[in-house]
């Protein structure tokens, strides 16, 4: 039984590699469909959110120049109602969305030893404030909101009009 046991493990670790070197090849940033995942420092793309004060948050949503605003919105909108219901907030309300754009620049190395050119990522930044109770008729529940903003994100699949694609990487000078 362990000379079996070897090869399943030489099996396993071989196709692990084989995975690992296909996705390091792989460069994600030129996906059309902006993810609905937490970005970072090595991949910028999805959801950020910063807190204001104790029950205000700031949540951001960023994807590649093809990305549409409005994906990027539902991203941003489902990311605050996730943060109520995670802090056990039953109200929340959304400030209106402001987009912009951030340019970044070409970087000689990476991490991986290549150059990364120069580029442009589509933006939206959303405040949100919590409560216990409904101050004001702008105030939503939480978890409904949340359901709400889940079923339109899924059922969102679209991308930046090619021209203002086009006119995002142009602000960047790309």
């Amino acid at each position: 039984m362990g000379g079996r046991s070897r090869l399943v493990s030489f099996v396993l670790t071989g196709t692990s590699a084989i995975v690992l070197l296909g996705c390091a090849g792989t460069d994600l940033s030129t996906g059309s469909i902006a993810p609905y995942e937490a970005a970072n420092n090595f991949y910028p793309y999805g959801y950020r959110d910063s807190v204001i004060a104790e029950n205000q948050h700031q949540v951001s949503a960023s994807g590649t120049a093809t990305a549409s605003k409005a994906r990027l919105e539902k991203i941003a909108l489902r990311r605050a109602a996730e943060i109520g219901v995670e802090k056990r907030k039953k109200f929340l309300q959304l400030g209106s969305a402001s987009h912009g754009v951030t340019c970044t620049k070409k970087q000689a190395m990476t991490h991986k030893g290549r150059e990364t050119p120069a580029g442009a990522r589509s933006t939206v930044t959303v405040d949100v404030a919590f409560a216990d109770t409904a101050i004001d008729s702008s105030y939503r529940e939480t978890k409904a909101a949340l359901e709400e903003f889940k079923t339109a994100l899924d059922a969102d699949t679209s991308t930046a009009d090619p021209a203002e694609a086009e006119a995002l990487k142009a602000q960047c000078g790309v």
